[in-house]
C-alpha cells in the first residue's frame, strides 16, 4: 500500500492504430485513463476485432490491494474468423455478443482464478454447429417431426454469474424453429472443472 501511494499521476489519452499477437488482431484502439496514487480508472476503451466485432469497456485498478474492476460489452463478434485467429478449428460461427461485469483480484492469474466474481451474458445468433449433422447420424432418436437434428440455430443464450471463480450459467437456452434446447453449465476456474447438462425438446 505504501508503494502505491508512490505511483505517478496519470491523465492519459492514446489511440493505437493495430495490436497483434499471434493470429489475432485488435485495431483501431482509444482508451483514456485517469488516477494517481496506485488508484486508477480506464474511463472508456473502445476498439474492433479485425477477425469482425467491437468491443467497449470501463474498468478500475487499485494496485494498494490488488484489485480490479471491469464493465465490457462486446458486439457482432464473428465467431468463426475469431476462432481460427486464435489457432483453433471452425468448430461453431455465429454472431456473438457478451455483456458482462466483473471484480477479482489481479495479482496474478491464480488469483484471478480464485477470486473472479460478477454476472454477465453471452449470446449467439445465427448460429452454426456442423458437428450437429453427424451427431443427428449418430443418435437418430433426437430426430423430430421435421427431420433430422438442426445444425442452425436462432439464438442460443447463457446469461451467468461467477463468485470466487465459481461460474454458474443457467439457464442455457438453444433455439430454432424444429428443436429447443435448455440447460446449465457449472465451471469451476481454481479446479479447471467443466460440468454441464442439457434437455433437448424436437419440435
Amino acid at each position: 500500500a505504501a508503494a502505491a501511494q508512490k505511483m505517478p499521476a496519470l491523465d492519459m489519452r492514446a489511440k493505437i492504430a493495430t495490436l497483434s499477437k499471434d493470429g489475432l488482431q485488435v485495431k483501431d484502439i482509444a482508451l483514456v485513463v485517469k488516477g494517481e496514487k496506485g488508484r486508477y480508472a480506464l474511463n472508456s476503451l473502445t476498439a474492433n476485432l479485425g477477425s469482425g466485432g467491437s468491443i467497449k469497456a470501463t474498468g478500475s485498478l487499485n494496485m494498494g490491494n490488488e484489485t480490479c474492476a471491469i464493465k465490457a460489452n462486446a458486439t457482432d463478434v464473428e465467431l468463426s474468423p475469431l476462432l481460427v485467429a486464435l489457432g483453433k478449428p471452425r468448430s461453431v460461427n455465429g454472431l456473438a455478443m457478451l455483456d458482462t461485469e466483473l471484480t477479482m483480484n489481479c495479482g496474478g492469474a491464480a488469483e484471478v482464478r480464485q477470486s473472479l466474481s460478477g454476472r454477465g451474458l453471452v449470446e449467439i445468433r445465427q448460429l452454426h454447429v456442423p458437428a450437429m449433422v453427424e451427431l443427428g447420424k449418430s443418435l437418430p432418436m433426437l430426430a423430430g417431426k421435421g427431420g433430422p437434428l438442426p445444425d442452425r440455430f436462432d439464438l442460443a443464450r447463457a446469461p451467468f454469474t461467477a463468485k470466487d471463480g465459481e461460474i454458474n450459467a443457467a439457464p442455457i437456452t438453444v433455439a430454432s424453429p424444429s428443436l429447443n434446447a435448455a440447460g446449465k453449465a457449472r465451471i469451476s476456474l481454481p479446479r479447471q472443472h467443466l460440468d454441464a447438462s442439457m434437455d433437448i425438446k424436437t419440435l
